[in-house]
């Protein structure tokens, strides 16, 4: 997600940065209003993301609940919890032939 920096503070000229955004998601329901229908999901966010010295992110606390709109959810990954830290287990696949761990590779 694109964010202003400076959103802070209104006199400031905006500097945009990709930021991106860990949640858990409890769960998926579809509302309807105004005769439209709308499919949500109910999160907590994770708080301030870690790198270990081996490159993996954590984190050590979730934070506020929300309801948002399932379109701005870009892609799942997996959480692993391990005593007071939870590992995320997120693949990058830069194309569709990347996508599957091919065994011959490893040997």
């Amino acid at each position: 997600m694109t964010i202003d920096i400076n959103s802070a503070y209104p006199n400031q000229p905006s500097i945009f940065r990709i930021q991106e955004f860990y949640r858990y998601i409890e769960y998926y329901f579809v509302h309807e209003f105004e005769g439209k229908q709308y499919m949500l999901a109910y999160i907590q966010w994770a708080r301030k993301i870690f790198e270990d010295n081996l490159g993996l992110q954590f984190f050590k606390n979730i934070s506020n609940t929300e309801f948002i709109d399932v379109s701005v959810i870009d892609y799942c990954i997996g959480f692993l919890p391990i005593r007071s830290i939870t590992y995320i287990i997120d693949k990058n696949v830069d194309s569709l032939n990347n996508s599957k761990l091919d065994i011959s590779d490893i040997e």
